[in-house]
């Protein structure tokens, strides 16, 4: 039985939610972007 602390698990899902994001809104030209210690901004290219 293997006992992770729970920051392991929430910067791998961070990491997986940005990738879907990224991957989604390419196409309208919308990058998320979540770093750690700060709260994810939506920018948007012109």
């Amino acid at each position: 039985k293997k006992l992770d602390p729970p920051f392991i698990h929430l910067r791998s899902l961070r990491v997986g939610i940005y990738r879907i994001i990224y991957q989604v809104n390419k196409q309208n030209q919308t990058i998320y972007v979540a770093t750690a210690g700060h709260r994810g901004g939506v920018y948007k290219r012109k």
